[in-house]
């Protein structure tokens, strides 16, 4: 049986030819989900060793800073960075690695929650909410409502604030910008977001892996523990039963929305592939955020060398 591929602006939702419900999620928005990643590989200059030095970016306590440890420990070695060393000094957290493995360290401090938000609300940037109506929709808040209303996504910064915003509060009702294809700011669609229904604890696994298309590159393939599973099914069912956008729902790394697909029908089989513009290290990067949880506090980048 051939697939069946249901396409929508933002994603596309796939079922198997085995039968098997997935969901392939499709963006371009890679570098904001695992770091910028333009260079193509390391120079000739990257021999060595490559060493950065983090601290926590507010209190922490020393067991928070041993779970530091152990989650980047865990993120080297599901990255497959041969060779890595975490240490923690006072509050100073320092990570080793061969030199190839930069652009996976460049990107290995971000905090690395993900989230499943249903869109609310969702309008082309420097389009206002349509007036006239002062209906709430159901699962937000007058204060996440006029958020939104004011929310220019062609700005960075208030993009940036969104993002901080819902990764601060996932069990609150948020705003969120989703970059174009194109990823120009003035494209981008402003989102009127639930609270997170579905988060990266209910994983049981991520793989990095070649992408199984004809351009090919990289995807990274999820797959949600038991009980994961059961609520992924539950809510694209919901969904599925809403007119758009209300039948959207998003998926945020560390606040920031990756992609927002619709959805025609409940997909039971519990897996997900992230596709877009992965690079080898990129999609293993982001592999090994998912596979090794959140980090307990967040850090910030004191020196790289």
């Amino acid at each position: 049986m051939d697939d069946l591929i249901l396409r929508t602006g933002h994603g596309r939702l796939r079922r198997t030819r085995f039968g098997v419900a997935a969901l392939v999620l499709t963006t371009a928005l890679t570098a904001a989900a695992c770091g910028d990643s333009d260079d193509d590989g390391p120079s000739p200059d990257d021999a060595g060793r490559v060493t950065i030095t983090l601290r926590p970016a507010g209190a922490a306590t020393p067991q928070d800073l041993d779970k530091t440890r152990e989650v980047l420990a865990a993120r080297l070695d599901f990255a497959e960075v041969e060779n890595g060393t975490v240490r923690v000094t006072g509050d100073t957290v320092t990570v080793e690695a061969p030199g190839e493995s930069r652009e996976i360290l460049d990107g290995i401090a971000r905090i690395g929650r993900l989230d499943f938000r249903p869109v609310l609300d969702a309008r082309p940037t420097g389009v206002p909410p349509v007036p006239g109506s002062n209906t709430l929709p159901s699962g937000t808040t007058p204060e996440a409502a006029e958020a939104y209303a004011a929310l220019d996504c062609a700005r960075t910064d208030q993009a940036d604030a969104a993002a901080t915003a819902a990764a601060s509060v996932p069990d609150a009702p948020a705003t969120g910008c989703l970059a174009s294809a194109a990823g120009a700011p003035a494209d981008a669609e402003a989102l009127l977001l639930g609270a997170s229904e579905l988060t990266g604890d209910e994983l049981q696994s991520a793989k990095a892996q070649p992408a199984r298309n004809a351009t090919g590159g990289w995807e990274v393939l999820v797959t949600f523990a038991p009980d994961g599973t059961a609520k992924f099914g539950a809510i694209t069912g919901k969904l599925a039963a809403n007119s758009a956008p209300a039948n959207r729902f998003a998926v945020l790394l560390d606040g920031r929305v990756i992609v927002a697909p619709s959805v025609v029908q409940e997909l039971s089989g519990g897996d997900a592939v992230i596709t877009g513009s992965f690079t080898a290290a990129s999609a293993k990067l982001l592999a090994a955020q998912l596979s090794s949880g959140t980090l307990p506090v967040p850090l910030a980048v004191e020196s790289a060398t």
